[in-house]
């Protein structure tokens, strides 16, 4: 979902020939397809998931990339061991975001609960991704 809020603010913004987002997991069944209740949630924002597959971090060619956004300080500290020459470019989307709302955190990864869990977690990745585009 962060993937496709941010692509789609990234074109909105005429960037689109510049920058790009993709998105991994650090714990992931490659080419698993995203959630139905994610697909049927980001159609509720007009944005068309359904053909998105899963990948892992070690599948993206992270030398090429300038920022790193990890959803929860568990997934940053991760990411820093596993990509020691980018950790300056690791950072928790919320902190890298709203650097200045230590109160943000972890943001909660819906999986396998309920359509309401996926529009909550929707709602901060569409406000993050927005307000990345304008930082």
């Amino acid at each position: 979902m962060a993937e496709a809020f941010a692509n789609h603010y990234i074109g909105e913004e005429g960037l689109d020939h510049i920058f790009f987002a993709t998105s991994a997991g650090t714990a992931v069944w490659k080419r698993l397809p995203a959630a139905v209740p994610a697909v049927r949630v980001m159609k509720e924002y007009g944005l068309d998931i359904s053909r998105h597959k899963a990948k892992s971090v070690e599948d993206v060619f992270i030398p090429d990339t300038f920022l790193i956004l990890g959803m929860t300080k568990d997934h940053v500290d991760l990411l820093k061991c596993l990509f020691p020459v980018k950790a300056s470019s690791i950072f928790r989307f919320t902190d890298y975001v709203f650097p200045e709302e230590s109160s943000c955190g972890d943001i909660p990864d819906p999986y396998g609960l309920d359509l309401e869990a996926y529009r909550y977690v929707a709602g901060i990745l569409d406000r993050l991704a927005l307000s990345l585009i304008h930082i």
